[in-house]
């Protein structure tokens, strides 16, 4: 998820931030065409929010189990939707910490340093591109 109007020095996620865009990754078993295992929500138009809600189902089913990054960020921002989150499985950034606690000296936890270091390839958005 990808959030903007948020000054994260400043303001906590509990009532700031507007939701830019989201991606869903549903493995590679998924597909939406073209052999597409990921869908990518954009946000930016005036319907985000009723878009957003079209979700609700799979964001708040305890059953589908989804993986965030941040997500403790990414749980207040969309609660100022009105969506309650459920299907709580893990959060990549808690795993980076505890893989590595010295990350924050050594590039930090973003999902694209993690991505370049992990995945050894530079990420542009949520894609992944292979040198």
């Amino acid at each position: 998820m990808h959030v903007s109007k948020i000054d994260v020095k400043q303001e906590t996620p509990v009532d700031h931030g507007e939701i830019v865009c989201c991606s869903i990754y549903c493995g590679p078993e998924a597909n939406f065409g073209n052999g597409k295992s990921c869908i990518w929500v954009d946000l930016l138009d005036e319907d985000g929010r009723n878009l957003l809600a079209e979700f609700a189902p799979f964001f708040e089913d305890p059953s589908i189990k989804k993986v965030w990054h941040n997500y403790s960020f990414d749980n207040h921002v969309i609660g100022n939707y009105g969506l309650k989150l459920a299907g709580f499985h893990a959060d990549t950034m808690h795993m980076a910490r505890l893989w590595n606690s010295s990350r924050r000296l050594e590039g930090g936890y973003s999902l694209e340093a993690l991505t370049v270091i992990l995945l050894s390839c530079p990420m542009l958005g949520y894609a992944l591109v292979k040198s």
